[in-house]
């Protein structure tokens, strides 16, 4: 039997669906902003090497196992020590894969733009597979968080030059810190807010099995 899902302490005793989804969304976009800074610090100290993208992999890989597929799978009623295994190496080759598809080639802005989409929807599909459970809610959110990728492919194609970012005073290193940070931030957030949509709901009105209930004791003749 499918496992029950576990309330987060900040949801305990919350019955409004829309204070819920709130809280949920705030929580797991905070976990994916913190991660994307440490995958968009990664990426500035290695730019340049030809192992960067080995290296901006295994941090992606680290960050979203730990502040993205740990929370949800312990949530989900999962062990999330065990599939953390799965999650690093998985999570990891993804985003290897979307790099090799999204690197920069003499293309028109439109091939451009369809190669980010693909990469980064790709990247989506095989991060949040894990995370995914034969409930209706759970299909929702993966198709939704896949969805997510065209937010960050926008931001690639609208920012070629972070240089051109109207900050003055900003060193341009921090500028390239800044749009990785909105990038992968992008992409993390569709990883992970999604998959707050089945604990919008309280527990009693929750698409998930239910609780078994004892048998009553037998009455006395």
């Amino acid at each position: 039997m499918t496992a029950l899902l576990r309330e987060p302490f900040f949801l305990r005793g919350r019955t409004s669906v829309l204070q819920r989804a709130v809280l949920m969304s705030l929580v797991l976009g905070g976990l994916a902003a913190i991660a994307s800074w440490i995958v968009a610090g990664t990426t500035v100290a290695v730019l340049g090497p030809s192992e960067s993208s080995l290296a901006i992999s295994i941090t992606w890989g680290l960050t979203a196992a730990i502040f993205i597929h740990a929370p949800i799978q312990h949530w989900n009623g999962r062990s999330w020590w065990r599939l953390l295994i799965v999650a690093v190496p998985i999570s990891a080759a993804a985003l290897y894969i979307a790099l090799y598809i999204t690197k920069d080639r003499p293309h028109s802005n439109l091939w451009r733009t369809f190669n980010l989409v693909l990469g980064f929807t790709a990247l989506l599909i095989i991060n949040g597979a894990p995370l995914v459970r034969r409930q209706r809610l759970h299909l929702v959110a993966y198709a939704v968080s896949a969805l997510g990728g065209i937010v960050p492919a926008l931001i690639v194609v609208s920012v070629d030059d972070p240089g051109q970012i109207p900050l003055p005073g900003i060193p341009e290193m921090a500028k390239v810190a800044i749009v990785l940070a909105a990038i992968f931030g992008g992409l993390l957030a569709a990883l992970s807010i999604p998959w707050g949509l089945p604990f919008w709901w309280p527990p009693a009105d929750r698409d998930e099995p239910a609780t078994p209930q004892p048998a009553p004791p037998p009455t006395a003749p």
